[in-house]
């Protein structure tokens, strides 16, 4: 396999370095309580802060303190005078308690390290998101790592991280106060050790990579036993180049390896197998009646669940109501679905791997689907929100289109003009939602840049608006130098396959000496 030469390199430690900046702009400029369920993510993390225990799923009341800022938000106490102004609770229920505790106790832990108490409630607000930049910032690199592994070039992998700031919501999200960002890290750990075993990796250090990363998953969020079903699948599929009798017994080593880890944590984490996968803070649905007395139209679900899938994807920024233009929602998932779907017609041997790491979007596609079908039946309203679930797969999907889009194309030619337009078209796309997230949280959705606007951001972001400009300068920089590094990279010419021999060529035989 080829080696990443200097100017891949460069590309990835500058796409590595916006994509930490779009991260913490994003989190400077969404505004306090300002995407989904993040009201619950902070109340459960104050929570453990405070040693207030973890109680049963549907008996975790809000802290009254945490309730109040949230109807509050201008205020900028500190915290000990927002616990001292309201203590005790609310009989408002946080649904986060249905999860295992290991995210909140990370994230208490790291706010009792800096003295929260201390801090304004809205810096320690800042300091949890900033624990989720942290947690994201490898994405570019564990994408490149698969991609890699899955199509074998360098510069075809490097690309493909950038193809990351196409999904804004996966940025802000991943910014706020939420247990998936852990999640989505994990996720795409396991999804890079799954294209090594997919590509040929038999080390027993990957084997035990791939079973203690989904065990992890586990421990988050109950979707992450998914990643267990992911993990066990891969390994079965794998051996493939091994004679029958190696390939039982090899598969049945690496499926022990893999389930024990996942049994140990599924006990310690009972919670989470008990209540099964419930997606925190549950949506609120689009009431749709049903079109026959015995119940759901499928029809009807299906639609409403491509609709509001595909718009909370791309766009549902905020607290999924500041959307993207409806044509490139359409555009971009048409490309994506169009892309993948020709690569499969075409049945190419070579993209095996691929699908083996496109098989965990599947199944989290099939989960959510038959868990708000199952809501569906109960209550017959059909939740159209349910897009941001499949942001967990994003660095597979991302590497998968990648690999798929890789061999369709013919020329060497036609893959540098793709690299191109897929590069900086993401970026512009990064750009876009960040406009899209900014005129809806501050200008009442009217796109665009106003005096207003910019005050009123000014106002409220947590460190000033001297370190919001700092953090979007850098953005800018390294978007920009990322944009001439990518021309650097796809104008290279290929590197030829080094000569058997240092020695220049000659007419004699070359003579060796022994030593």
């Amino acid at each position: 396999m080829r080696r990443f030469t200097r100017p891949t390199v460069l590309l990835l430690a500058l796409t590595t370095i916006a994509w930490i900046a779009l991260l913490t702009l994003w989190a400077l400029v969404t505004p306090a309580f300002g995407t989904h369920g993040e009201v619950d993510g902070v109340d459960a993390v104050f929570r453990t802060a405070l040693g207030a225990g973890w109680p049963a799923p549907g008996q975790m009341h809000a802290l009254a303190s945490t309730r109040w800022l949230f109807e509050n938000p201008a205020d900028r106490s500190t915290v000990a005078a927002v616990l001292a102004a309201h203590p005790g609770e609310t009989t408002i229920v946080n649904p986060l308690s249905q999860h295992p505790q290991t995210f909140f106790l990370a994230a208490g832990a790291v706010l009792r390290i800096a003295h929260w108490e201390s801090l304004r409630w809205d810096h320690a607000v800042l300091l949890i998101r900033l624990v989720d930049v942290v947690l994201l910032a490898p994405l570019p690199l564990l994408v490149a790592g698969t991609a890699r592994r899955l199509v074998g070039s360098p510069r075809v992998a490097v690309v493909a991280p950038l193809l990351l700031f196409a999904v804004p919501k996966a940025a802000q999200f991943g910014a706020s106060v939420t247990l998936w960002a852990p999640l989505v890290l994990i996720a795409a750990i396991v999804t890079w050790l799954a294209a090594r075993v997919l590509t040929g990796d038999r080390s027993w250090w990957t084997s035990v990579g791939l079973a203690v990363a989904a065990a992890c998953g586990a421990t988050i969020n109950a979707m992450g036993l998914l990643l267990v079903v992911f993990a066990l699948t891969i390994v079965l599929v794998a051996r493939h180049d091994l004679r029958w009798s190696e390939t039982l017994v090899r598969r049945a080593i690496d499926v022990v390896v893999v389930i024990v880890p996942a049994a140990i944590v599924g006990a310690v984490f009972w919670r989470s197998l008990r209540t099964g996968w419930v997606p925190d803070a549950a949506p609120q649905p689009d009431p749709i009646p049903p079109a026959s007395p015995t119940g759901m139209n499928p029809g009807d679900f299906l639609n409403g669940q491509w609709n509001g899938g595909t718009a909370t994807f791309w766009g549902g920024l905020g607290d999924d109501a500041f959307g993207f233009t409806p044509p490139l929602v359409a555009g971009l998932t048409v490309v994506g679905l169009g892309v993948l779907f020709w690569a499969a017609v075409r049945a190419d041997r070579a993209l095996r791997p691929t699908w083996g790491v496109l098989l965990w979007p599947a199944l989290v596609v099939a989960a959510v689907l038959g868990y708000e079908w199952r809501n569906a039946l109960a209550d017959n309203q059909i939740a159209t929100s349910s897009g941001r679930f499949l942001l967990v797969a994003v660095p597979a999907l991302v590497a998968g289109f990648v690999a798929a889009a890789a061999s369709l194309l013919p020329s060497t030619r036609a893959r540098r003009t793709t690299a191109l337009i897929g590069g900086v078209g993401a970026l512009l796309i990064a750009a876009y939602g960040l406009l899209i997230g900014f005129s809806g949280a501050y200008q009442a959705g009217r796109v665009g840049l106003t005096g207003a606007g910019l005050a009123a951001l000014a106002g409220s972001t947590p460190l000033g608006w001297q370190v919001l400009a700092a953090v979007a300068a850098l953005l800018g920089a390294a978007s920009v130098a990322a944009v001439v590094a990518l021309v650097l990279v796809v104008a290279a010419r290929s590197t030829p396959p080094p000569l058997p021999l240092d020695s220049p060529p000659t007419v004699e035989p070359t003579q060796r000496n022994n030593p």
